[in-house]
Order: C-alpha cells, then sequence, then structure tokens
C-alpha cells in the first residue's frame, strides 16, 4: 500500500540567481518501507524533506500521503494533517526552551487536546533512555539527549510518515538498537 507519492516536484529558489534545488522529483513509497535519501550538502536533500512534510510548499508539483494532497491543504488544515500523520525530526531538533521534556514530547497531543496513551509513551521514554530527563528543560540536556526528545516527539501521535533530517548524530547503542512497538507502521524514514 503506498503512503506517500511526490510527483514532479520542483522548487526554484529565486533571488539575484535562480537556484533550481529540486527538478521534477517523483517518488512513491509503500508503507513499512525505509528510504535514505543521500546527496552531497546543498543538494537538495532538506529542501525535498521539507516539502514531503509540507513545511514548505514546492514551486510545482504535487505530494500524497495515504491519498491525501498536501500540496494544496490550506495551511490552518496542514497544522492539523501534519501533526497527525507526519513525524518530523529536524536537524536542530526544534524542542520549545520554556517547557519540560514530557511536554515537548506530547506537544503534537497537547495541540490536539488529546491525552497521550501512557503506557506507549513510556515504552518511547524507556527505549530512548531519556525516562529520567522527563522534568528537565532542553538546555539542561546534552545534544544527545535533545536528539532523543525530539525522536519521541516524531513518534508520540503514531504518525503515518517520519522524515528525518540528516539524523547522523550517535545515539546510546541501546536506544538506536531498539524498535518500538508499532513504530513498524511508520511509512517512511528519510535520513
Amino acid at each position: 500500500m503506498e503512503i506517500l507519492r511526490a510527483e514532479n516536484v520542483s522548487e526554484v529558489y529565486r533571488g539575484e540567481h535562480e537556484v533550481q534545488a529540486l527538478d521534477q522529483v517523483s517518488l512513491s513509497v509503500e508503507k513499512g518501507s525505509l528510504l535514505a535519501i543521500v546527496g552531497d550538502s546543498g543538494s537538495g536533500k532538506s529542501t525535498l524533506l521539507h516539502i514531503l512534510g509540507r513545511v514548505d510548499r514546492p514551486t510545482s508539483g504535487r505530494v500524497f500521503i495515504q491519498g491525501t494532497d498536501i500540496t494544496e491543504l490550506p495551511e490552518s488544515d496542514m497544522s492539523v494533517f501534519r501533526r497527525r500523520n507526519i513525524g518530523i525530526i529536524y536537524q536542530f531538533f526544534n524542542l520549545i526552551p520554556n517547557i519540560n521534556v514530557r511536554k515537548n514530547i506530547c506537544l503534537p497531543l497537547l495541540l490536539d487536546q488529546r491525552v497521550p496513551d501512557e503506557d506507549y509513551y513510556q515504552e518511547v521514554i524507556q527505549t530512548l533512555a531519556i525516562a529520567d530527563k522527563q522534568r528537565r528543560f532542553p538546555n539542561e540536556l546534552s545534544g544527545g539527549e535533545q536528539q532523543r526528545v525530539a525522536i519521541a516527539r516524531s513518534l508520540i501521535s503514531h504518525p503515518a510518515v517520519i522524515l528525518a533530517d540528516e539524523q547522523s548524530s550517535p545515539l546510546h547503542v541501546d536506544s538506536s538498537r531498539h524498535q518500538l512497538k508499532g513504530s513498524g507502521e511508520s511509512g517512511l524514514g528519510l535520513l
């Protein structure tokens, strides 16, 4: 079953010089697949991920997640769709500095006024070795701990798709080798 499809996605940055960041990219990803996008710095990897997560709109082309054309969704609808269906792990984690780890992880659910599945929450934080960090704030964490909080936040709503931008920082070996129950349902991991 197809979970994500991009059709002829292009992105052109216009300024003093026009830059073609993406040129007619098409792809199809089946549920349960893992896809890695590799390339040199500046080759458009992050641009593609931002478009697939509809953080940015493409200059042209369309993106579908679970059959929904996210390219044309109004921003208000897209925000709701994104937090319910797309887990995004940003290169710089994007944790909220003035809320603790637990609230950072649960943020997609809290924005929807939903209560976390406590068993799944505990499984996630135990697997990622951050159970003892729940009351800390992001500035009280190491880089690896911040990364694990960002990963937990991307998993907490059981998204259809997980997009990860340059997740090459080393994680604790036990955490990186563990697989969460239900996380295999995510349709895509993009690195």
